[in-house]
């Protein structure tokens, strides 16, 4: 007789109402030292910065809601679905990028390495995916502005 294989299903899902941000288009240049303009290196607005951090904070109370604990550390595939209004529609390569960021946490000032409000430790793992961008005035367009998406084990790899 042979042992059925447990393979875990786990599955989580997030919301998170409000305009989808885009990273792109929004790089300024900084200085480790601005008196001096010394140590110059890239970087995003402190608005993109601050809307980045607002996304980890609101993902990762969703993921500590539906039993989530510790970052994510195996491959996943993700299905992501953006709600955009018609005057304000980013292009669709462009819409993943600050979601796939903000998974994987705020970096803690003078702390280098680490993370809070981390859903995955790399976005590395996330080997298959769709993403759908549905404008307002479309027929499966309805209510608000949101990004919706679901994480799930990718099941197409040894680990």
């Amino acid at each position: 007789m042979l042992t059925p294989v447990y393979i875990p299903r786990e599955e989580y899902r997030f919301v998170v109402h409000g305009k989808p941000w885009v990273q792109k288009n929004n790089l300024i240049i900084r200085y480790k030292n601005p008196a001096r303009k010394q140590g110059a290196f890239i970087s995003h607005s402190k608005d993109m910065s601050d809307a980045r951090d607002r996304l980890s904070n609101l993902m990762f109370a969703q993921f500590q809601q539906q039993g989530g604990r510790t970052p994510i550390d195996y491959n996943i595939e993700i299905d992501f679905v953006f709600y955009v209004e018609r005057g304000h529609e980013p292009d669709l390569d462009n819409l993943p990028a600050i979601v796939c960021d903000a998974m994987q946490g705020i970096h803690v000032k003078n702390a280098p390495g680490v993370k809070v409000a981390a859903i995955l430790k790399n976005d590395i793992r996330i080997r298959k995916g769709t993403i759908l961008k549905i404008v307002e005035g479309d027929i499966d367009y309805v209510g608000e502005p949101r990004t919706e998406l679901t994480v799930r084990r990718y099941l197409g790899a040894h680990c």
